[in-house]
């Protein structure tokens, strides 16, 4: 990866989340093994793998849900490892679910105020009222969810159930946004969109807020993703720019489980829900689960 450019010119890359050394043990079963990760300022990134890999495992590390076995979590150079989730929620962490979680019951404009409520102390009491409700206008607009600030939550199609959810996230002022499949349940159009407006709110310019997505639609990741991380049976396999990782073979045989014949069709990118991955000529197809 080289640096990023913005208008001003070329950005040194910084270091904005990291997970260092982590590991992660079930009683016996080791789901994390000394694994790192990193995620830099005003980038995407992507942690992907076969399921039971530990990506999940290792998103409810870093978002503080499992505190590790052993290794660190950093944002921002501070050790946050023992902090709790709500702590680092109000240090600028958010995060969205594979299965939605909002407020059914509520209209949309209520679910983001809630969100910012949860972040900005005194809120919960009516202080700040106005404030927090130009945040939601603004978010609102920025995702083109004017139309729909009335609505309630539960009735919306996935689609645009996703967009409430990321809009949620973004009232709480994130610095790092933890995205766990946010593509689940989406269609081939949909998931095009939703990529479109993950690269549209990503701070490429001013270095905040950052992404990291976990995700298994192949196409997704590798239209908008930086730098891709990849765990295999709780390591990591691989890093990379999304050619790197594609041309990568371990890569294609921790997906695949053994190289495929040179006349394999490559298909990525070409259908929904299948991604193909090429290494010295070779080129498979891999059905990704949804």
């Amino acid at each position: 990866m080289g640096d990023t450019t913005s208008a001003a010119g070329p950005r040194e890359r910084e270091l904005l989340l990291q997970a260092r050394g982590v590991s992660m043990n079930f009683g016996g079963v080791l789901a994390l093994d000394d694994v790192d990760l990193s995620v830099y300022r005003g980038e995407i990134a992507g942690l992907i793998g076969p399921n039971g890999a530990g990506k999940t495992t290792l998103f409810n590390v870093i978002s503080g849900v499992l505190q590790p076995t052993r290794g660190r979590v950093m944002l921002d150079g501070k050790d946050i490892t023992s902090w709790q989730p709500h702590k680092r929620g109000r240090a600028g962490m958010a995060r969205t679910f594979q299965r939605l979680e909002l407020f059914d019951h509520l209209s949309v404009a209520d679910n983001l105020l809630a969100s910012w409520e949860a972040v900005t102390p005194g809120a919960v009491l009516g202080r700040h009222r106005t404030k927090g409700r130009a945040k939601v206008a603004e978010v609102m607009e920025r995702l083109r969810l004017g139309a729909l600030a009335s609505r309630v939550a539960g009735t919306l199609p996935t689609g645009q159930a996703r967009v409430v959810e990321l809009a949620r996230a973004l009232c709480t002022g994130p610095r790092v946004l933890l995205l766990d499949e946010p593509s689940s349940g989406l269609d081939q159009a949909e998931t095009v969109w939703f990529g479109e407006i993950l690269k549209d709110i990503v701070g490429r310019d001013i270095g905040e807020p950052s992404i990291l997505l976990v995700e298994h639609d192949m196409s997704l990741v590798m239209e908008i993703c930086d730098e891709i991380t990849v765990l295999d049976f709780g390591r990591k396999i691989a890093c990379g720019t999304p050619v790197q990782v594609r041309n990568d073979p371990a890569v294609i045989a921790a997906y695949l489980g053994a190289p495929q014949e040179k006349d394999t069709t490559a298909r990525f990118n070409s259908e929904p829900g299948v991604s193909g991955f090429s290494a010295d000529g070779v080129a498979a197809t891999v059905e990704v689960a949804r």
